[in-house]
C-alpha cells in the first residue's frame, strides 16, 4: 500500500473543541485547552504517523469577529493556513447555533476549494443543531463525522477520512516519533498561560500573555524556568497575583506539575507579572511572542 502524507488545517470558531480534538488524535498534548475563547493563538503543528502515512495538523486560532489588532492577526493566521494545506478539518460545536463566524468560515472554504472533513463535535451532549450544520456545509464536503473530542470518540473515523483525501507521498515531513514541532519556549509559555486562563475571570485572559525568558538546567534533576505574565491593565495585575499571592501560586503549582512531566525532572518556576498597556498593538512584541504569521 502506497504511503500518504500532507498538511491538514484545523479550523472553526472559538471554543468548538479544535485543540481538544487534536490532542485526542495524537494521544498527546500539543495545544492548550480552556473554556475561554481565543485560547489558541499560534499555528500549532501536531504530527500523526501510522502505517498509512503522516498527517501534519495545523491547529489554528478560533475565528472571531472582534475588531482589535491581535484578533485580526489570529483570523489572518487561520485563513493563511488554508492556502498551504492539502485538506481541512472543520470542527463545529453542534450545540451552538450557526452564526456569522460560521458563515465566514464556510464562504472561505468554498473559495479555497480544499477537501474538507466536518467534525460534528460534542455528540456526547445530544443531537443539537447537527442537521443545520450538515445542511449548511453539504456544498463543501460529503464527510460528516460525529465526534466527542473530550471522550476521544470518532477520532479513528476522522483519521480514516483524512487519509482518503491526502495525496500519495514518497517521504514524511517529520521523523516518525515526533508529535509536534512547536518551539519548547513557546510550548512552556502556553502551558503556563493555560493555567492562568483556567483560574481567572473571563475578561482578563484576552489581555494576558506569557513570555518565557529563560530555561536552564540547574542540576541534573532540576530545571529552572523564568517566565513573565504580561497584562495590559494595571487593575488586572493584583487579580493575577491574587490575595497574598494565592492565584499566581496556584497557577504556578499547576504549571510545575505538568512541566515536571514534560521535562522528566523537578521544575523551579520563577513567575513575574508585568503591565504593558500596548502589548496587543505592538507588532514587534507580537512577533517576539510567536504570534506572527
Amino acid at each position: 500500500m502506497s504511503k500518504k502524507a500532507g498538511f491538514v488545517a484545523i479550523v472553526g470558531r472559538c471554543n468548538t473543541g479544535k485543540s481538544t480534538l487534536l490532542n485526542a488524535i495524537l494521544n498527546h498534548k500539543v495545544s492548550i485547552i480552556s473554556p475561554v475563547p481565543q485560547t489558541t493563538r499560534h499555528q500549532v503543528r501536531g504530527i500523526y504517523t501510522d502505517d498509512r502515512g503522516q498527517i501534519v495538523f495545523v491547529d489554528t486560532p478560533g475565528i472571531n469577529l472582534i475588531r482589535f489588532p491581535l484578533a485580526k492577526r489570529f483570523n489572518n493566521t487561520a485563513f493563511t493556513a488554508l492556502q498551504n494545506v492539502d485538506a481541512v478539518l472543520y470542527v463545529v460545536d453542534i450545540h451552538d447555533k450557526i452564526g456569522q463566524e460560521e458563515r465566514v468560515i464556510i464562504d472561505t472554504l468554498k473559495e479555497v476549494s480544499k477537501p474538507v472533513v466536518v467534525a460534528l463535535n460534542k455528540k456526547d451532549k445530544g443531537k443539537g443543531f447537527v442537521n443545520d450544520y450538515i445542511e449548511e456545509t453539504k456544498e463543501i464536503t460529503k464527510y460528516f463525522i460525529p465526534v466527542s473530542a473530550i471522550r476521544g470518540e470518532g477520532v479513528d473515523e476522522v483519521i480514516d477520512a483524512l487519509f482518503e483525501l491526502l495525496p500519495p507521498a514518497d517521504h514524511y515531513y517529520y521523523p516518525e516519533h515526533m508529535k509536534t514541532d512547536f518551539p519548547l519556549k513557546l510550548f512552556v509559555a502556553e502551558v503556563i498561560r493555560e493555567k492562568f486562563l483556567n483560574l481567572l475571570r473571563e475578561e482578563i485572559p484576552h489581555y494576558l500573555t506569557v513570555v518565557v525568558e529563560e530555561i536552564r538546567e540547574e542540576r541534573p534533576d532540576l530545571i529552572y524556568i523564568k517566565a513573565v505574565v504580561i497584562t495590559k491593565e494595571h487593575r488586572h495585575k493584583g487579580i493575577i497575583i491574587g490575595r497574598e499571592g494565592q492565584l499566581i501560586k496556584a497557577a504556578g503549582t499547576r504549571a510545575r506539575k505538568e512541566l515536571k512531566l514534560l521535562f522528566g525532572k523537578k521544575v523551579h518556576l520563577d513567575l513575574w507579572v508585568k503591565v504593558d498597556e500596548d502589548w496587543m498593538n505592538d507588532p514587534d512584541l507580537i512577533r517576539e511572542l510567536g504570534y506572527a504569521v
